[in-house]
């Protein structure tokens, strides 16, 4: 059963793979990644495909761990006697509140959490996901692997997550799948699906830029690093497309290119995305 279970992870991580692609307009790995899920559907009993592709109508997020005996997908504690059964792994289950497929999680492997930066101020917009200890206005990185790591070390550094090596593995493991860079400048490479704590970014800037793998085989001199806990992978979608919209205006990616200090992309960030992330 642990193994089906892996097979439906596997196929959720896809298509939500595709449905990042969408809003990135990436549309040379869309067909790919089509093909992919295609494939693991097929590879799926006939009943649990029609249960996976019904729930997926309903919410982005298909399977979702149960922890503690609480579903993660809709925050119902389970009966006791149906958390026991989840736990033991020998069938399917679903959540009898909001039919997600639950299966149980290794809570040993919880290694990482999240910490909230202190509100002095109250938060809106793109000030609720990010801080002026997020920006870095000058990455010593030259590749992919290094931006990625040096944004997850800065997160450490800055206190909002506790180790960063597992998060650089994920981060390259979903690069693996399609890339995140956007021609024009932008890549946001992440890590979805972390308990604990809120949705969290960094951005670094490469003014020489660094290969992402975009399409169109432009550059990347902004990057988003992204950790996206299981509860906001829906929204993360939604904040994905903001900073695309956003940052959509060569003169916007040029404005923050040529920033010189954290403040200043801090304020920029603000000014830039008022308008499209409330």
């Amino acid at each position: 059963m642990k193994k089906i279970i892996n097979h439906l992870i596997q196929l959720q991580e896809l298509c939500f793979a595709y449905s990042e692609q969408e809003v990135l307009q990436a549309k040379d790995h869309l067909e790919q990644l089509q093909q992919s899920i295609h494939s693991l559907e097929d590879a799926l009993p006939e009943d649990l495909s029609a249960i996976f592709k019904k729930v997926s109508n309903h919410y982005k997020l298909a399977i979702v761990p149960m922890i503690k005996g609480v579903c993660r997908g809709c925050g119902m504690r389970l009966p006791i006697s149906m958390a026991q059964e989840v736990e033991q792994a020998e069938k399917i289950f679903q959540c009898p509140n909001c039919a997600r497929i639950i299966y149980p999680y290794e809570g040993d492997k919880v290694k990482f959490k999240l910490h909230k930066d202190k509100p002095d101020i109250i938060k809106l917009g793109v000030m609720r996901f990010s801080s002026v200890r997020l920006m870095k206005p000058s990455l010593d990185a030259n590749t992919k692997e290094e931006a990625i790591g040096e944004l997850a070390k800065l997160m450490v550094t800055q206190g909002f997550i506790e180790e960063s090596k597992e998060f650089v593995e994920q981060a390259l493991n979903r690069e693996a799948m399609a890339s995140t860079a956007v021609g024009s400048d932008l890549a946001f490479p992440h890590v979805r699906g972390v308990e604990g704590g809120g949705l969290t970014f960094a951005i670094g800037l490469k003014k020489n830029g660094i290969k992402f793998g975009a399409t169109d085989g432009t550059l990347s001199r902004i990057i988003f690093f992204i950790i996206i806990p299981a509860a906001a992978s829906s929204f993360y979608l939604t904040l994905l497309s903001g900073l695309i919209q956003s940052f959509r205006n060569p003169e916007v990616r040029k404005s923050m290119i040529n920033s010189a200090t954290d403040k200043e992309m801090w304020l920029k960030l603000i000014k830039f995305t008022k308008d499209k992330i409330k």
